[in-house]
């Protein structure tokens, strides 16, 4: 017998011996393990926490004069007599090795020395390293035991024991023997007879699984989980799930009383079923009422024992089975507690079938976050009804101690306890909160109650709360506040112009106007409208573009008594004729310009309609109306009738009356809050509720109210300059409109308040916010309940750890969260959110049976009160909060529109085909929301794609309309006859209407052309008839779809060949044809893997060349930055990146000089690179984010030595548990683009396959950079290279030179390179409708914003010819698709732009340059510029004026590595052309940035140019047959007109400095003879006449830039024999740059010029700067 201390029990795990085996046992006998052992040995390898969910521990209190040498007999006996405990397992886990009985080490901690609360505080430390402590499974032991004594009489026995070698059964059997082999030992009973060996049970298990029987017992469990989609049971969480499935536990107890469990039993007993039955009918309906789920599975336990008949076995043999509810509200109690018994023999009697197996034998999708099938179990010990087990005269009380992980979401355990039953509930604790579980005991108590008091109550009708309970909901409803008087809408407006008159009331455009203009404007108007009997009880139409003149109509028609009804002059005609007949309108205002506005509305409409534009407002008083109380308003008449989608296709118009308008703007007015010393924005929509607060709160507090036209509202980058400028301090929008701002770079700032709401807030977004605002609240409501019921002051802890909330109610405003019987529902309980309170509107305008079934009266609060359903769900949360939960009907928030689903179904059944219809909203893709329409077809021959898409554009507003039409044979159904929404099929798996029947191809060309095309689309089906690029291919795609096709016909397919040919027939004749024609492909690319040098190719050199001019810069760095949010594996994803750089050639190449000095690119068998982890989690939220901007900038910004490499940065930041960043910077001599998508795919699939222990499954790298090189050198000495170069020659010998495009500062010294960017973004409507354009114009979304950009820069230049840059991929041979690297070329096209040609013509035309040009893209940039015919262009303005890029980015993976991804965006410090713009499509639009060279451009030119490319696509998607001409001058601007004042200031042609110098030929010298020899050089390459070339000129100065420098480096050396350091031509003269010579001698050059060449011997201004111009010109 020990006496220890308690410590060598706890923390330091290496001072604990447990081995009960003393000095090691040898193994007795070795049997094979179960099936269901083995299941528990492989989870318990998953993770500690994992293996902790099997650690199973009870603690005996035994009172009495206790014999611990007996106990410690007993002990020894007890592990002798049962073989489980002495198992471990092999390394295998297929067999159980069973050692040799040896003594049981029993540690005794002796505690009576201690107080009886440390006592007890001691105890429960033990229990917890108990419970902490792993069980080695392979070495074991798996079973232990230590005593603490308290006091001579009074000891706990402490027994811990493995899950597998010991289940729930198995303790009540060896508690019941320990007590017995006590007896034995102190000589009160004879020993036992022997106990069943667990190798008996496994052999037992054996034959039943080889047994006919079992084919049964499989057919009984498949067909239980028969159907396309199995039950998940989805509880209320307190925390958002994990994205891998977590363990952490907690425990809380409830006592259910004795005489409850007594009455439980006596009612299973009346009906001939158990007291088990019963109690699981309640725990089924505690499920059902939690999840609000009528399908459910709940796990119970199986005892093996039982089913083996060895009853007195130790070991697992626990089976899960899983039994499956359909619970139905309606059904009496009774019903289902015997419904329950019937399901439960049945599930006894087919228990031989393993849960394991089952599992292996379904269809079950395996969710990493949860168990499959079962995530709650439930069960009642064996012994419920039993006594303790006798213990040799010693009183014994049993309780189980609690885990600290759990394997279930939910496992209540009851046991019996002397007052009744303990229910023990381990839940997951990183899912819910201990407040929660412990209510949800509370309920399931309440309702066995109220069941076995009123058996044949529905199930949904048991109550589930306490008094108590009851009590608390009523707690979390504002006291109420007197309203302000009176309650009338513009009542504190009017009060506002009394009082401050001179104050700023409204801004609209350039216009501002004060209190008392305002006031004095709507009083003449209503005046006007006083005349034409308008009053209380009329409605007036306001169909008038956001703008003062709305405002004003508004106020005049509240002033006048009538109610104004909103009509959006974007909305459909047909829409707002039928809000004008159904409001019964008795004025419409408007104006002329407005042509949607409603005009047969009833019989006399003409004469109802007050034109704005004809009103003299200064014939009508400024005074108020005079009171008339038959005309005035009151607090219950109708303010404003606001129209919302209707489930049954018509739209109903809500009518909000005065008092309901006064208490909102009054309670919003403190919370959130509004002063008068502050700006709000108005971006919304009259239309739209949201509309209100923007309106008319500023106006009510003395704030002034800024008008923000429709378009600019629309454009985050206007949005933002608008909101900087005018100062705004309070912004009000939906999710959209922040994302956009924050797509703009909004920053806000400290005093800016923002209020969200109208759809559902994602966290990320919030805490992206709350970043940017010194206060950010969500707001809450339905248009019945006047605009917001409920708000939150936003809180980043609360939401990170809880998510988003829509806070408690305002003044006056109650909330109640009700069930389906209109009964409360507890605290974290989701039902309906119902909403009470003076801000409850009038209902539905002449829609009574509508306004009766959603407008009820209800005494939930004590007292009968109207309240209104609004078919929301949601729940209070613990911490007294509302919690948004979606919709229970089939009602959508989109973009912050309310729609009724059913509406949309309802216009596309009116179009002839359609039998029936479903509309959903799918996500895809995060963040992109989209409504789907799946059609079921009546007559298919008779549907009319196109028909459909015009009417339901002409029947409803464009936010209603869906992005995709899925025509189905049939609609999916579940048994029940409902429609399957989840067995909706995703939109692009299914075949378009417009595309009609399927065409097979016809020959196997045709069959090959085909199959290439699904695969690269990944669309299935596809017809031989179908347009590549109407189902979504881009350029990219196409360029894809061509090097696979060459691959496979071993032809040489220009790009050209997809544009002109989009189909699979057409296209397989063009390859005909081709074939025919004898077309050859290009020489393949020989791959060499031991090839470890290569030289470089000419768009290296070029780039090399830049960096030796420039050393030290990061011009060319090309940084990434990826935010990573779950749980990441650290050195999975090191190792994953190293295997990347073992893979990928180019990331391990530098660039060096050979032995006879030439430079060329060496690859590293294995390079060496450091991967530092930087952990930033110590670091305070708020600074955390700005130290890792900094730090991540550095990496980008930090110059790459491409001698010695790696020529990329890495860095990974650890900012949390679950977050992580990760910042890779490559160097642009070994990066493209396609890299970076190469790189995003590479490094997840990497990873993931280190995380698994499998292979990454990505094909071999067929190709590398180097190869490239070599073949790429050898091709341009090839037919192909002549044949491609003759094309560019006599394509620019035709083209007329451009002018140089002018800039805000000249090119100087001291330049640095330094360049700025301009994001830009084209929201998803606006992309649609170019889409719609190009399709039209049969040109691609590439082609069409090209085009654009070339009229702007060819308005810019001032000049009809204009040279605009396209860079290409460059990857023609399909061998490097997979290869990372740099393979990019840039192809120079020249427009001659005809300003009386269509644009649509125009776009025709670029079209066929670039598929002309797509024809010849192989050949190097860098050789075309060396040719005479471009040398004209290169002297005058550059080879181009400004580079245009585009990319369709739709497909891009949104997800990196297996875990949330976000882009961190990094600035590229460097301009590597004077002005360039680029533009990425993505699923939500365009996006892109105009990039220019800040050392010549001001930032405001910068802008000029993007809000000029924004202007003009704007223009051309409405007027695309309006001549060039005429489209530059629709969107002429400030930023046009600053643009054409840059061609104005165009540099003078260099020879301008040689004629100023003719003029003073006092400062003329002669050219020695070496500086003669290189000016000529510089002369040829430059187009100059020799003589006008000086000793002191610069290269740069002169016209040059970084291609031709390259040039001139290299020709003197050939030529001259003259080898100079490239960087010297940034700083020094000619002179500096000439060999010396010993002649002094004056010297002429002969030729061109007979004339003696004179130097300038002045300063020269332009040196060191003027390389920079390499940037724009290349």
């Amino acid at each position: 017998m020990n006496d220890m201390t308690l410590p060598s029990l706890l923390p330091d795990a290496e001072s604990v011996d447990y081995d009960p085996f003393g000095g090691g046992a040898e193994v007795e006998r070795v049997v094979p393990s179960s099936q269901a052992q083995r299941e528990v040995w492989l989870a318990d390898r998953l993770s500690t926490q994992a293996s902790l969910a099997y650690n199973e521990a009870v603690r005996l209190r035994l009172r009495g004069a206790l014999d611990i040498g007996a106990l410690q007999q007993a002990l020894d006996a007890l592990v002798a007599r049962h073989d489980s405990l002495r198992t471990s397992f092999s390394s295998d886990g297929l067999e159980l090795l069973v050692a040799q009985a040896q003594p049981v080490m029993l540690e005794v901690h002796d505690l009576q020395s201690l107080s009886p609360e440390a006592r007890e505080a001691r105890l429960a430390e033990a229990f917890e390293v108990v419970v902490k402590t792993p069980f080695p499974l392979d070495s074991g032991p798996l079973y232990r035991a230590a005593l603490f004594t308290f006091a001579p009489d009074d000891h706990v026995l402490v027994q811990s024991a493995h899950h597998a070698v010991c289940d729930g059964w198995s303790w009540s059997v060896l508690n019941r023997d320990l007590g017995r082999l006590y007896a034995c030992a102190t000589g009160q009973a004879s020993a036992p007879a022997a106990a069943p060996s667990y190798a008996d049970y496994v052999l037992w298990e054996q034959e039943e699984a080889q047994s006919a029987d079992m084919q049964a017992h499989i057919q009984y469990w498949v067909s239980r989980f028969s159907g396309s989609s199995l039950p998940v049971l989805e509880l209320p969480l307190d925390r958002k799930r994990a994205k891998v499935r977590t363990f952490t536990s907690r425990r809380v107890d409830h006592v259910l009383d004795r005489q409850l469990v007594d009455a439980l039993r006596k009612f299973g007993a009346r009906r001939g079923t158990s007291l088990y039955a019963v109690m699981l009918a309640g725990f089924a309906t505690l499920m059902h009422r939690l999840s609000e789920q009528d399908d459910l599975v709940v796990g119970i336990a199986a005892a093996g024992q039982l089913a083996s008949e060895m009853h007195e076995l130790v070991g697992h043999c626990v089976n899960l089975l899983p039994l499956r509810f359909s619970v139905d509200g309606n059904q009496a109690f009774e019903q289902l507690a015997c419904k329950c018994g019937d399901t439960l023999l049945d599930a006894f009697e087919h228990q031989s079938l393993t849960y394991g197996s089952l599992l292996q034998k379904l269809a079950i999708s395996r969710d990493p976050s949860r168990l499959p099938l079962v995530s709650v179990l439930f069960n009642i010990d064996q012994d419920a009804n039993a006594a303790p087990p006798p213990f040799g005269g010693l009183c014994v009380e049993t309780a189980s101690i609690p885990r600290v992980a759990e394997n279930f979401e939910l496992f209540v355990n009851g046991t019996p306890v002397p007052a009744g039953m303990q229910l023990e509930a381990q839940y997951n604790s990183d899912l819910y909160d201990e407040a929660t579980v412990a209510r949800w005991l509370r309920m399931y108590e309440q309702l066995l109650r109220h069941a076995v008091e009123a058996s044949d109550c529905p199930v949904a009708q048991l109550n589930l709360l306490s008094q108590a309970d009851r009590q608390a909901l009523g707690r979390l409803q504002p006291p109420a506040t007197p309203l302000p008087q009176p309650a009338l809408m513009h009542a504190a407006f009017a009060a506002q112009a009394r009082l401050h008159p001179q104050r700023f009331a409204m801004k609209d455009q350039d216009r501002r106007w004060t209190y008392a203009e305002l006031d004095q404007q709507t009083n003449q108007l209503a005046h006007a409208m006083r005349a034409r009997g308008i009053g209380r009880g009329h409605r007036v139409g306001i169909c008038l573009e956001r703008g003062a003149d709305m405002m004003v109509g508004i106020l005049a028609t509240l002033k006048c008594g009538a109610a104004y009804v909103p009509l959006d002059p974007a909305f459909p005609q047909a829409r707002l004729d039928f809000y004008a007949q159904d409001a019964a309108l008795g004025l419409l205002l408007t104006h002329d310009p407005v042509k949607t506005a409603p005009q047969d509305w009833c019989a006399d409409a003409s004469s109802r309609v007050m034109n704005l534009d004809g009103i003299d407002a200064s014939e009508w008083p400024s005074t108020p109306l005079p009171s008339d109380p038959a005309l005035d308003p009151q607090a219950e008449d109708a303010a404003y009738v606001i129209y919302t989608s209707g489930s049954t296709g018509k739209p109903k118009g809500v009518v909000v009356p005065h008092r309901a308008a006064a208490n909102f703007l009054e309670s919003m007015r403190k919370a959130p809050g509004l002063s008068a010393d502050d700006k709000l924005a108005a971006v919304t929509t009259l239309s739209f509720d949201m509309s209100v607060p923007e309106l008319h709160l500023p106006l009510a507090v003395g704030a002034e109210l800024v008008m923000v036209p429709r378009d600019v509202a629309m454009d985050g980058m206007r949005l933002r300059q608008m909101i900087e400028d005018e100062g705004i301090t309070v912004l009000q929008a939906t999710p959209g409109r922040w994302r956009l701002l924050l797509d703009a770079e909004w920053r806000g700032s400290r005093g800016f308040r923002g209020w969200i709401g109208a759809e559902s807030v994602p966290a990320g977004l919030s805490i992206e916010l709350l970043a940017r605002c010194g206060e950010l609240w969500n707001l809450y409501g339905p248009t019945e309940t006047t605009v917001w019921s409920t708000l939150w002051k936003m809180d980043r802890q609360a939401i990170e750890s809880r998510g988003v909330a829509i806070g408690t109610p305002m003044d006056n405003t109650t909330v109640w969260i009700l069930d389906r019987n209109m009964q409360p529902c507890p605290v974290g309980v989701p039902g309906e959110i119902c909403i009470g309170g003076a801000g409850v509107t009038l209902g539905y305008h002449d829609r009574p049976e509508l306004t009766a079934e959603r407008f009820v009266v209800s005494d939930v609060g004590g007292e009968p009160d109207l309240i209104y359903r609004t078919g929301d769900r949601g729940r209070w949360r613990n911490d007294g909060l509302l919690e948004h939960l979606g919709r229970f009907d089939f009602q959508v928030k989109v973009r912050g529109y309310r729609i009724e689903l059913g509406e949309i179904e309802a216009r596309c059944n009116e179009v002839p085909g359609v039998a029936r219809s479903v509309v959903v909203v799918r996500e895809d893709q995060p963040d992109d929301v989209r409504l789907v329409a799946y059609l079921s077809l009546s007559t298919p021959q008779a549907f009319d794609a196109a028909a459909l898409d015009r009417h339901l554009r002409a029947t409803l507003p464009q936010y209603m309309v869906p992005q995709h039409v899925v025509p189905l044979d049939a609609l999916p159904l579940l048994p029940n006859g409902k429609i399957d929404r989840k067995a909706l099929p995703a939109p692009a798996e299914t075949r378009s209407p417009a595309r009609g029947e399927r065409v097979a191809p016809a020959n196997d060309r045709e069959r090959a052309v085909l199959q290439q095309m699904e695969e690269v689309l990944n669309l299935p089906g596809l017809s031989a008839a179908d347009d590549f690029f109407a189902l979504g291919g881009h350029s990219l795609l196409a360029a894809r779809l061509v090097t696979l096709l060459g691959k496979r016909f071993e032809l040489t397919i220009p790009l050209v060949t997809v544009f002109e040919a989009p189909t699979a027939q057409r296209m397989a004749e063009a390859i005909d044809a081709l074939a025919r024609a004898g077309t050859s492909p290009n020489a393949a690319i020989e791959h060499r893997p031991e090839r470890d040098s290569a030289p470089l190719t000419p768009m290296q050199e070029r780039i090399v060349f830049i960096e030796q001019l420039y050393p030290g810069r990061s011009i060319y760095n090309a940084p990434s930055g990826h935010r990573l949010i779950g749980q990441l594996d650290v050195a999975s994803f090191e190792a994953a990146f190293r295997d990347m750089v073992a893979r990928q050639s180019a990331l391990r190449t530098t660039f060096t000089a050979a032995q006879d000095g030439t430079l060329v690119q060496r690859v590293a068998r294995k390079l060496e690179f450091e991967f530092p982890l930087i952990d930033l989690g110590d670091i305070p939220a708020p600074q955390r984010e700005q130290a890792l901007a900094v730090r991540m900038q550095e990496i980008a910004d930090q110059p790459i030595d491409i001698a010695r490499g790696p020529l990329f940065h890495v860095a990974l930041f650890r900012l949390g548990p679950q977050e992580h960043a990760f910042a890779f910077v490559p160097h642009h001599l070994v990066w493209d683009g396609w890299s970076f998508d190469l790189y995003q795919k590479e490094l997840s699939a990497l990873y993931l396959a280190r995380v698994g222990g499998q292979a990454s499954g990505l094909p071999e790298v067929s190709i590398s950079m180097a190869d490239y090189a070599c073949w790429l050198q050898d091709w341009m000495a090839s037919p192909q290279y002549d044949s491609q170069l003759a094309f560019w020659k006599r394509r620019f010998s035709a083209a007329r030179p451009a002018k140089a495009l002018g800039t805000d500062m000249p090119r100087q010294a001291g330049m640095t390179g330094t360049g700025a960017m301009h994001p830009l973004r084209v929201d998803a409507a606006t992309t649609e409708r170019l889409q719609a354009l190009a399709r039209r114009l049969d040109v691609t979304l590439s082609m069409l914003t090209l085009s654009v950009f070339a009229l702007m820069m060819s308005d810019a230049v001032g000049s009809e010819a204009v040279v605009v840059a396209n860079p290409v991929r460059g990857r023609e041979s399909p061998g490097l698709e997979t290869t990372m690297g740099f393979f990019n070329n840039v192809m120079p096209l020249p427009f001659d732009i005809d300003r009386q040609q269509t644009f649509a013509a125009f776009c025709g035309r670029v079209k066929a340059q670039m598929l002309e040009a797509m024809r010849h893209q192989q050949i190097p940039f860098e050789r075309l510029v060396a040719e005479p015919e471009f040398q004209r262009h290169v002297v005058g303005g550059g080879v181009y004026q400004g580079l245009f890029s585009f990319q369709d980015a739709r497909e891009r993976p949104t997800s990196f590595c297996g875990l949330e991804h976000q882009q961190i965006h990094l600035l590229q410090r460097g301009a590597t052309d004077d002005l360039s713009l680029w533009v990425m499509e993505k699923p939500t639009g365009l996006e892109g940035a105009v990039n220019f060279n800040a050392d010549i451009f001001l930032p405001e030119t910068g802008l000029a140019f993007r809000e000029r490319f924004l202007e003009l696509l704007d223009v051309v998607a409405k007027h695309a047959d309006m001549p060039v001409g005429q489209v530059l001058q629709a969107a002429d601007s400030p930023h046009g007109a600053r643009l054409r004042q840059l061609s104005a200031q165009a540099p003078a042609a260099p020879q301008a400095k040689a004629q100023q110098a003719d003029q003073d030929a006092d400062s003329m010298t002669l050219l020695l003879p070496e500086q003669a020899r290189l000016a000529q050089v510089w002369a040829s390459l430059l187009g100059l006449d020799v003589n006008d070339i000086h000793p002191t000129d610069n290269f740069f100065d002169l016209g040059g830039d970084s291609l031709t420098a390259m040039r001139a480096v290299a020709r003197a050396q050939e030529v001259l024999g003259l080898r100079v350091e490239p960087r010297r031509y940034v700083f020094e003269s000619l002179a500096q740059l000439a060999v010396p010579a010993p002649e002094t001698e004056a010297v002429k050059v002969a030729a061109p010029a007979p004339a003696p060449v004179a130097v300038d011997t002045r300063p020269s201004s332009g040196l060191f700067g003027r390389v920079m111009s390499a940037f724009g010109k290349k």
